[in-house]
């Protein structure tokens, strides 16, 4: 997960508008990050390499010039929950202040901004140890 804050922070120096996940305790009970390709390989190496890149973890959501920090846990309904954040796009503010993150029969996870955008079917990343030969 170093490599991601590391990568988060260095893609908000330069004005991607996304920043570096926040330290606390996670917001959404995730055990780890779920996202695409891209995200997840985000997410393993901090390297933002292609635009379609989305990843979740249990307190920041990040999609290509877009990133959310989580803040409290406003909701948690049967795989549905709703999460206050500070979100910014292009380093402008989003407005609005929750997102909705649901939990599909299949595991993956769909983000949801109001009047932003949706993000669907992210799956589980795969642990450091997959993507290293010989491991």
């Amino acid at each position: 997960m170093l490599a991601s804050a590391w990568g988060a922070a260095a893609l908000s120096i330069m004005g991607w508008g996304i920043t570096a996940p926040a330290l606390a305790a996670s917001s959404i009970p995730l055990d780890w990050a779920f996202g695409n390709p891209a995200g997840c390989r985000f997410y393993l190496t901090g390297l933002a390499d292609t635009a379609q890149m989305i990843v979740l973890t249990g307190d920041t959501f990040t999609a290509f010039r877009t990133g959310c920090d989580f803040g409290e846990l406003v909701s948690d309904a049967d795989g549905v929950f709703t999460v206050e954040a500070v979100c910014s796009s292009l380093g402008k503010p989003i407005p609005g202040e929750e997102i909705v993150v649901v939990r599909s029969a299949d595991g993956t996870y769909d983000v949801t901004i109001e009047n932003f955008g949706h993000w669907g079917g992210l799956s589980r990343c795969p642990d450091v140890a997959d993507q290293v030969v010989g491991v």
